[in-house]
């Protein structure tokens, strides 16, 4: 009978053993996700872009937006360019991959226009680690020197075709 107990006890330890390892291999992944994924599925209308200490307020336009659909589509408007693409989640934001954007150019001098055309390719770089932060309603993306503020504006659903727009590839290994 004490043979039989003994034996027990080394059985219960690794059984022991075993459930720790399980529990702790548990919190480890759940540290290992994403921890900005709170922006997937939005559309987010960008209201002020920061770069070198200067802020830009964006006034409501057409375009002026990011949007990530929760089937890792991203896009953008510059309200110049449209930008389409890939994203893959990291802990802190987002790597935008195989973007493509149309080839309209601008020659005007709106400080709101160009800061918005500076703020979606410093996000829609691709391979860019880009930083997302959201607080209630508020996105900032953080990228390449810009600080990106966005305010939720609704639901992301993947727009329809660009008429006329000929997408251009950024990274030509992927095209």
């Amino acid at each position: 009978m004490i043979t039989h107990a003994l034996w027990r006890l080394p059985f219960c330890a690794v059984i022991a053993a075993a459930l720790l390892i399980g529990i702790a291999g548990c919190g480890a992944a759940s540290r290992d996700q994403p921890a900005a994924a709170g922006f997937v599925g939005y559309h987010w209308q960008i209201t002020n872009v920061r770069h070198d200490g200067n802020d830009v307020p964006i006034v409501a336009r057409p375009g002026g937006y990011v949007m990530f659909t929760t089937d890792r589509n991203m896009f953008a408007d510059d309200s110049v360019n449209f930008y389409s693409g890939r994203f893959q989640l990291s802990k802190s934001g987002f790597r935008p991959e195989l973007v493509a954007v149309t080839a309209a150019g601008y020659v005007g001098d709106d400080a709101s226009v160009l800061a918005l055309i500076a703020a979606a390719q410093a996000v829609m770089q691709p391979n860019a680690t880009v930083i997302a932060t959201v607080r209630n309603d508020e996105l900032t993306l953080t990228a390449a020197g810009y600080d990106i503020t966005c305010r939720k504006a609704g639901t992301a659903k993947a727009p329809g075709s660009v008429q006329g727009a000929v997408p251009t590839c950024h990274d030509q290994s992927t095209c």
